[in-house]
């Protein structure tokens, strides 16, 4: 727990200690709990501590596990937290609202349900209707816009009670000429003994900038996140990939996996959504020339393209290990060894090579043939 979120301190000015009356200390979220709240088969009673950046994501966290403890049979007893000008019950239990949009529901579901037919069926799903507003326990995180109310209702009038409707169109839905090409570019990569892998387009800032020492300046931050790991839009596929390598540092090397993905990045004051592919390999013999072979094979098949790789500089690789990958005069990626620091900030023991490359760029060249 320490090593994965004690990155949240060292900007802090102030830290968490919890002690007890005696100056004894019971926990130094979030690196460490204390030996006098060690927990064992014969505990009866339990402090709950739920430590947060966000104080209304810990409130909740605290009420789905106080609620949680409830329903197995526990006797619950709030604490009064003292602040410096005000003070609070915890845990709040008491209940969460939503406003009640029936055109949207109506829209959503494609029922048309009266008022009272729609309350019913948010009455069966153990919700409570009044007005035009919407109540629920508090434990229901899981709703967070009226649109949830949506799903509610059609859940409590019963989905299999829902006919399905065809769109009045004489054509078969298919993919997408891009949808098709992006199938293509991972059935290639697939073919060259690589593993696909698929991962989060939401992810956490030191995975993506502390771990490799880069600015955080350019990131794209999520309004209102739901979690830390999920803080920012990721500008990259290879800090993904190597988290996926870093959970499988107990499985048989060589290691070879890509990912077929979405990146965004700021353009001035907009965000710019492109498509990207990167690879990364993991084995005690890893190396440029390696990564090179791959790419060059997968740029061959797929485009009949030849490139250029120039000596160049990129956050993820090693300096003189790394270069720039070039077609008709315009970089379309990189490609290098992983940093040894990187390596180490993952976890992980052995040499990483690896390139990535703008997919969109390469999908836009591919229309003008």
């Amino acid at each position: 727990t320490g090593r994965r979120y004690g990155s949240i301190l060292p900007d802090s000015r102030v830290y968490p200690i919890l002690r007890d009356s005696k100056k004894t200390v019971l926990s130094f979220p979030p690196i460490i709990n204390g030996n006098e709240t060690k927990v064992s088969a014969s505990t009866k009673n339990l402090f709950i501590d739920v430590t947060s950046t966000d104080k209304r994501v810990g409130g909740e966290i605290l009420a789905v596990i106080a609620t949680t403890l409830a329903d197995a049979g526990a006797s619950l007893q709030t604490v009064e937290i003292k602040y410096s000008s005000s003070s609070e019950a915890t845990p709040d239990l008491s209940p969460s609202s939503l406003p009640l949009d029936l055109p949207l529901i109506r829209s959503v579901t494609g029922l048309d349900l009266t008022e009272s037919e729609i309350k019913s069926c948010l009455r069966r799903s153990r919700l409570e209707p009044s007005g035009t507003t919407v109540t629920f326990p508090r434990y229901r995180i899981d709703l967070l816009h009226p649109v949830d109310l949506a799903e509610e209702t059609a859940l409590g009038y019963g989905i299999d009670k829902i006919k399905p409707v065809y769109p009045d169109s004489d054509r078969p839905g298919e993919f997408s000429r891009r949808g098709k090409r992006l199938e293509k570019i991972a059935d290639l990569m697939a073919s060259s003994g690589m593993v696909e892998v698929i991962s989060y387009e939401l992810v956490d800032e030191s995975s993506f900038y502390k771990k490799f020492e880069r600015s955080p300046e350019e990131k794209v931050e999520v309004r209102d996140p739901r979690s830390i790991d999920h803080s920012i839009l990721r500008d990259s596929l290879l800090p993904s990939l190597l988290s996926i390598l870093s959970r499988n540092i107990k499985e048989e090397y060589p290691q070879r996996i890509f990912e077929v993905g979405r990146v965004y990045r700021r353009v001035g004051k907009k965000v710019e959504e492109r498509w990207s592919l990167a690879a990364m390999i993991a084995h005690s013999q890893a190396s440029f020339s390696e990564a090179k072979m791959y790419m060059e094979s997968f740029l061959r098949t797929f485009a009949n393209l030849g490139v250029v790789t120039s000596p160049s500089i990129h956050w993820s690789f090693s300096d003189g290990r790394c270069a720039s990958v070039e077609a008709s005069g315009r970089v379309m990626g990189h490609i290098g060894e992983v940093k040894p620091s990187v390596i180490v900030s993952f976890g992980l023991g052995v040499p990483l090579a690896g390139f990535e490359l703008d997919l969109s760029s390469l999908l836009a060249r591919e229309r003008l043939k």
